[in-house]
């Protein structure tokens, strides 16, 4: 229940921070909702569990169905590459989170040039 209330917490947190900083790009929340359980579960179940979360991203933000939830769970499996290489203190949970974030914004990338090519060979012109 105190899982579901913190989810719940940070959704609403989404859309109030986002709108708040309007100019800024929006922190990213639904990342952290991902990595939350990751100590507890399995790399699969924590993958389906980033699946999930991205394609809830994907119904709230309106966006292409399904390229947030493949972000995620690329970002999520990157992080549990590493998650067993160190202890459980602060610069490990850092360390997750920046790893979780590179490749979610990896991934992310990767889609954007295979949906539309053009636009990284406009910006090298």
């Amino acid at each position: 229940m105190r899982l579901l209330l913190f989810y719940l917490i940070l959704l609403s947190f989404q859309g109030f921070v986002g709108a708040l900083i309007a100019p800024l790009p929006g922190p990213d929340f639904f990342l952290l909702m991902a990595l939350t359980p990751i100590r507890r579960l399995n790399a699969w179940q924590m993958v389906l569990i980033a699946y999930g979360i991205g394609l809830l991203q994907d119904l709230i933000g309106h966006g292409i169905f399904g390229m947030h939830a493949f972000a995620l769970a690329v970002g999520i499996f990157m992080a549990l590459l590493i998650k067993g290489q160190f202890s459980q203190g602060f610069f490990a949970q850092m360390l997750l989170i920046l790893t979780a974030l590179l490749g979610k914004w990896m991934a992310m990338t990767a889609i954007i040039y295979w949906l539309n090519p053009k636009i990284a060979s406009d910006s090298f012109q």
